[in-house]
């Protein structure tokens, strides 16, 4: 019974403190602080967030825009293994042939050939920007037509050659040894008045140029 009495006897005393306390105006009710909009919570109030890594940058590609074209300026050029002259002969590349320009060192260039896809170094002085013009082949001559050739011409014959001509084939066409007075027979004796042309009738030889007229001239040169 004592213990039961002592458990409400303090029930009982905690109610009257507490009803106290409650009515007690200079206590304030107790509020549930809310920060501020403006309260500025310091770093400390936050773990520590850990900050992104930058993600390592990606080679670029290389482009069409970055691609620096070459060709070649000479005949059988040698690509070599190493910008010197000493260095080993990798290929030949001929006149025209087009590489990629990868980079130059003490007048060499570095290339790779467009068509084997090997590296090597060239000498810088015999790459050009712009492939080689074309050779024009000259122009080739138009056959000509053929020269028309006039017929020889014959040379134009004087009348005294003429009238020599007329003179002599009619001596040479009579048949005796006397076809004129000045012409001599088998024996020597000189013809006179025993030729043909001294006896009338018979054959007529011209002897003298007195004997040939001018129709006689032109028609011996118009014959054909």
């Amino acid at each position: 019974m004592k213990a039961r009495w002592w458990i409400v006897g303090l029930f009982g005393v905690s109610w009257v403190v507490a009803r106290l306390i409650a009515n007690d105006p200079v206590q304030p009710s107790a509020q549930i602080q809310t920060p501020s909009s403006r309260t500025t919570l310091s770093n400390s109030s936050y773990p520590p967030q850990p900050r992104p890594t930058q993600a390592p940058q990606k080679p670029r590609s290389t482009t069409s825009e970055n691609i620096e074209t070459r060709y070649v300026s000479g005949h059988r050029v040698a690509l070599r293994s190493s910008p010197s002259k000493n260095g080993a002969i990798l290929d030949r590349l001929d006149l025209g042939r087009k590489v990629t320009l990868l980079g130059q060192e003490n007048g060499w260039s570095h290339v790779r050939d467009d068509l084997t896809q090997r590296d090597g170094w060239l000498s810088s002085r015999l790459l050009n920007n712009e492939p080689p013009k074309e050779k024009r082949e000259p122009d080739k001559p138009k056959p000509s037509e053929p020269k028309k050739v006039d017929p020889p011409q014959l040379p134009t014959l004087t009348d005294a050659t003429i009238i020599a001509r007329i003179i002599s084939e009619s001596i040479s066409g009579y048949p005796g040894n006397c076809p004129c007075p000045y012409n001599r027979d088998r024996a020597g004796h000189k013809c006179g008045g025993r030729s043909a042309y001294s006896r009338p009738g018979g054959y007529s030889p011209v002897c003298y140029p007195t004997d040939v007229t001018r129709a006689m001239i032109d028609a011996f040169r118009n014959a054909p």
